[in-house]
Parts: structure tokens; C-alpha cells; sequence
């Protein structure tokens, strides 16, 4: 997932944002490099990112009590950022005071969309190094995946698709691609297998 200098570095702060998502009873998944390597595909990450299902305010709450477990707020890394119906908070933890090589980016992304409730709601319970975490079922992940679009973002679908073939639920996979708009994108990475 990350090189071995900074894996126990991000496990710890995996560990640290599971305990505080479950402790609030957070509707939320894991999704990106952590989600991907849940489903049996690591690859290197050097973030963690939590998508949650809520209002401005369960978010400020949420970021609240991530403070408390040791993540910093940076004012000047802090953005809000309206993408594709979410918006984007990051905030850091540092894992050795004044070495921000040694930190930890937490990408947290806020919807109401009734689609990311859904997600949610599908979720599955994997572990992650010592860590059992929420990620979006395989389906989710890569519809979630084909909307990003990048070409990491398909080949990190490619990848689930390939590892969970005998396992999806392929009539889900494809209605929900269909509801993303990312039905093309499916069937050509598909055909690219």
C-alpha cells in the first residue's frame, strides 16, 4: 500500500479513523488505495480517503473528533472543493512533530446524494493490515472508480473487476453503472480483460 517506511504510519492512522467513525456511528466507507487493496489489490497510497454520507455540520463533527485522535486541521492545506456532487475537506495527521514527510493525508468526502446512502448501506466489513474497515462492495467500487475516471481510477476498477469476477453481482454492477453514466466505461474495461 505505501512503501515499508511508511506503512505502520498509515495503519496507525487507519486504525485511528476507524475507531472514530465507528465510535460516532458514522454512516461512511473507506474508498480509494484502501478500499482497492480491502479487495485484495494493494497498491501504493500515500492517503486515506473516507467518503460519509451526512450534512455540513455531521462533517465539522466528524472533523471534531479526528482532531481529538491526533489530526491536525492545516489552515493552509484545508480546502473545500465541489466535485462531482461531493465536497472534498483534507486534513493531515502528523505522525512525528515538524517531519510532514511522516504525515498522513485524510481526504474526506461529504454527499447527501441519496446514491452515496445507498453505498453506504451496501457496505462491506474487510480488513486492512490489523484494521476492519467499511469499504463500498466490489460493485460500488468500481462504478465509484469509472466515475473518477482517471486512468488509475480504471485500472484500479480493472483490477476489482478481475479479482471479484466470480463473486459480483453483475445485474447490480451494470444498473448502477447505467445510473452513473459509466456503462461504456464498463464495458470497455471489460472487453480490455
Amino acid at each position: 500500500m505505501t512503501d515499508g517506511r511508511n506503512l505502520p504510519i498509515l495503519l496507525d492512522a487507519l486504525a485511528r479513523v476507524a475507531a472514530v467513525m465507528d465510535e460516532q456511528g458514522r454512516d461512511h466507507v473507506f474508498i480509494g488505495g484502501i478500499a482497492l487493496a480491502a479487495w485484495g489489490r494493494p497498491r501504493t497510497t500515500v492517503d486515506i480517503d473516507l467518503m460519509i454520507f451526512g450534512s455540513e455540520d455531521q462533517a465539522d463533527l466528524i472533523i471534531a473528533a479526528l482532531a481529538e485522535s491526533g489530526f491536525t486541521i492545516a489552515t493552509e492545506i484545508e480546502r473545500d472543493v465541489m466535485m462531482s456532487g461531493f465536497r472534498l475537506r483534507r486534513i493531515y495527521r502528523e505522525a512525528q512533530a515538524g517531519r510532514p514527510e511522516m504525515s498522513v493525508a485524510l481526504d474526506v468526502l461529504l454527499s447527501s446524494n441519496p446514491v452515496v446512502r445507498q453505498i453506504i448501506e451496501r457496505a462491506c466489513r474487510r480488513r486492512v493490515g490489523d484494521v476492519t474497515i467499511s469499504v463500498p462492495s466490489a460493485e460500488d467500487f468500481i462504478v465509484l472508480k469509472l466515475q473518477a475516471g482517471r486512468m488509475q481510477d480504471l485500472a484500479d476498477a480493472q483490477a476489482v473487476l478481475r479479482e471479484q469476477r466470480n463473486s459480483l453481482n453483475r445485474e447490480y454492477l451494470e444498473t448502477t453503472a447505467e445510473q452513473f453514466a459509466v456503462r461504456e466505461l464498463l464495458e470497455r474495461i471489460r472487453a480490455a480483460e
